[in-house]
């Protein structure tokens, strides 16, 4: 956008400024998405947790609960986090656009 390259807040029609379809710290998740979140957490046979510090709550209770719901973590992440020893049934050292692709190539 050229309003970014100018240094300018980049604003919608309405007048309210355009930002990412993202959370950003300090936001709360919106209710559905973290509703949801843990849903799917319940009923999930596996779950990847990736590049993530693990300690943001609500996000980082996510895996717990599908551990405790009979999930298996696979955790890649640059450094150990607290569900690597408590949660992650896998853990990957190195940066997750790595990692990734090489574990799925060798499946």
């Amino acid at each position: 956008m050229d309003e970014i390259k100018d240094g300018k807040i980049p604003r919608c029609e309405c007048g309210k400024i355009l930002k990412p379809d993202v959370v950003l710290f300090g936001e709360a998740l919106p209710q559905n998405i973290l509703h949801r979140s843990w849903k799917e957490a319940e009923s999930c046979d596996l779950m990847f947790s990736l590049g993530t510090s693990a300690v943001v709550q609500p996000a980082a209770s996510i895996p717990t609960m599908a551990k405790n719901s009979g999930a298996k973590i696979v955790e890649i992440n640059l450094e150990k986090t607290p569900l690597t020893d408590s949660d992650s049934d896998y853990f990957l050292e190195g940066k997750v656009g790595e990692e990734l692709p090489d574990l799925i190539d060798n499946l």
